[in-house]
């Protein structure tokens, strides 16, 4: 299986930050919608970050999730024809092995900001 040199995995992980953005602002359309109406105050304004981040991760499960499991692949891998395998089998790794060491640290990472507050 050829492996997929840096500018191509950074080509694909520019096409998912393009297809989980669209989706996560489907989904945030409401949100979005009120904030536009309605005074918030700081405590909202971090909430609604919290919920888009939320959104986001959810978007991405949604989008990637099978393929992930099924194939180690994205949907910016899969356009591209590059996979995440184990190094040593050359086998997918299972889907929790990729969530939770290469997906949700980075995830947790970004919420400081909104957790910390001001």
């Amino acid at each position: 299986m050829p492996k997929g040199g840096p500018w191509l995995r950074l080509g694909a992980l520019f096409i998912d930050f393009v297809f989980i953005g669209l989706a996560s602002m489907i989904l945030l359309l409401p949100l979005i919608w009120l904030d536009s109406y309605t005074y918030f105050d700081m405590r909202s304004v971090r909430l609604i970050d919290v919920l888009a981040s939320v959104a986001a991760w959810g978007s991405f499960l949604l989008i990637n999730g099978y393929w992930l499991a099924k194939d180690g692949q994205t949907v910016g891998k899969r356009l591209l024809g590059i996979y995440m395998v184990c190094y040593e089998t050359n086998t997918v790794l299972p889907l929790g092995h990729v969530i939770l060491r290469r997906y949700l640290p980075f995830w947790l990472l970004s919420l400081i900001p909104v957790l910390g507050g001001c």
